[in-house]
């Protein structure tokens, strides 16, 4: 495992989630059928409190493993923001990782298990501020019946909404029913 990345990804979909309005979330789509009905006032206050909750688990994991640097002497001091704590983790993570390891092989074995864990949940809660824009193209698997969708995650690839085959933008960049753009 990349430490130093797996910082970077926790900083960046950290930035993301704080800037998630659920109401936002709430007016443009519709995630998954709920079993029992819920009004939009009770989906936003409950995306609002998930979204709280893995923003502070986040800061006050950083606070703490820039504590541990802190006490390895890695560092001089603790950044006050929780982005700037991340930024430091991220190029402090081999000390991080030795300080980890100082511990023994279980104690860094849980945090890796934390920083992971971490990971995955702002990714879920960053998942909500993506947006995903219906293609006019079929997909070229012959025995879809899906169409391409361009997922606004970060990644320049689009996907079939049915079987998930994959196009990069060095292909569909070209298709002019996409782009808008004739060709040379």
């Amino acid at each position: 495992m990349d430490i130093c990345r797996e910082f970077q990804i926790v900083k960046r979909d950290y930035e993301t989630a704080c800037h998630i309005d659920p109401r936002d979330v709430v007016d443009s789509c519709n995630r998954g059928k709920a079993s029992v009905p819920q009004s939009p006032e009770m989906r936003e206050f409950e995306l609002r409190d998930q979204i709280e909750r893995v923003i502070g688990r986040a800061a006050a994991a950083a606070e703490y493993w820039c504590h541990e640097l802190l006490d390895a002497e890695a560092i001089a001091w603790v950044p006050p923001a929780t982005s700037a704590q991340l930024t430091v983790l991220a190029r402090n993570a081999e000390r991080l990782d030795d300080a980890w390891q100082a511990g023994g092989d279980l104690s860094r074995q849980c945090e890796l298990d934390e920083l992971a864990a971490l990971r995955a949940d702002l990714a879920d809660v960053a998942r909500l501020a993506w947006r995903r824009i219906q293609t006019p193209e079929p997909c070229l698997s012959i025995e879809c019946p899906g169409r391409y969708v361009y997922d606004m995650d970060g990644s320049d690839d689009i996907k079939c909404d049915r079987c998930g085959d994959t196009v990069p933008y060095s292909q569909w960049g070209r298709w002019h029913s996409i782009t808008g753009q004739r060709a040379a």
